[in-house]
């Protein structure tokens, strides 16, 4: 009697959790996506002559729908381009990418810059800076030169 007793209560306590846990499941996934909200649309980017669409990447949903010029404001504050090319650098091989971290974490990568662009994707107007982690530029604003 007790062994049945015993699975009874097992089987009952596993029942239980499994619904529970169906039950915070949905909740949580309730939370995530407004109900009735409407779904963001792949957006719409103006092309130029040569065929690369330009516009402001605040509304892509992910990094394959950003234009392939992503306006921006270069270095002097002039609103132009840049190419997503340029920004998101090379591929590398698993030995560069380990490099590059190994270079982060000594705090030795330095700044690159980038052409920023007409929206014709050619004439160059200015510059774009990615800031790095240059330890040299960060020793000499600690020093004052």
């Amino acid at each position: 009697m007790r062994t049945k007793r015993s699975r009874l209560l097992t089987a009952f306590l596993g029942t239980a959790a499994f619904i529970a846990a169906g039950a915070v499941g949905a909740q949580a996934s309730s939370l995530m996506l407004p109900e009735g909200g409407p779904a963001r649309t792949a957006p719409s980017y103006a092309t130029n002559a040569q065929g690369e669409t330009y516009g402001s990447a605040l509304d892509a949903r992910t990094p394959q729908e950003e234009p392939d010029l992503i306006e921006a404001y270069g270095d002097d504050g002039t609103l132009g381009y840049v190419k997503a090319d340029d920004l998101n650098g090379p591929d590398q091989t698993r030995e560069e990418v380990l490099e590059h971290i190994e270079a982060q974490e000594e705090g030795a990568i330095p700044d690159v810059r980038i052409p920023l662009y007409e929206r014709d994707g050619e004439t160059v107007i200015g510059t774009f800076t990615i800031e790095g982690s240059d330890a040299s530029r960060s020793q000499e604003s600690v020093s004052g030169d």
